[in-house]
């Protein structure tokens, strides 16, 4: 073989466990090499489920103890059992961090017979701001009296 390189055949990497089982990674009937692979996989999808539930309750309680201190501020009656999430994403902070985004909606009465609307928005866990819907009345920027 004259000015040819040399060819080398590529190898099929196989290793034995612990158990001097044989662990062949290209192999798909090899139940245990995958078994091994998506455990961790599925524990971190667990724990990221887990993360994000508290994480949104806390949330949650953020928005509704806002609701709760600028209903009563402006002398009206908060209710509390309407809190709902209505959108959620991914924006950037101040520092260009990524933070989850939540709005909430919720609905509040002045007289008992008439409900409105209202928004709360929170970024990570602080309030961005707080808007009430009625159409005779404007109301301050209720996310200032949050201060």
């Amino acid at each position: 073989m004259h000015g040819s390189p040399a060819h080398t055949e590529p190898r099929d990497v196989t290793r034995h466990d612990a158990n001097h089982d044989l662990i062949a990674p290209n192999n798909p009937d090899n139940r245990h090499y995958h078994r091994r692979m998506t455990q961790p996989i599925i524990i971190l999808a667990f724990a990221l489920a887990i993360w994000f539930w508290l994480d949104s309750m806390r949330a949650r309680e953020t928005a509704v103890a806002a609701c709760e201190k600028t209903c009563r501020h402006l002398g009206i009656q908060f209710l509390d059992e309407t809190v709902a999430l209505s959108r959620l994403r991914l924006r950037r902070n101040a520092l260009g961090q990524l933070q989850l985004h939540r709005t909430y909606r919720f609905e509040f009465t002045e007289s008992g017979t008439s409900r409105h609307r209202g928004t709360v928005a929170l970024l990570g866990r602080h309030i961005e701001e707080l808007h009430l819907e009625r159409p005779d009345q404007i109301y301050p920027r209720a996310a200032d009296r949050l201060e």
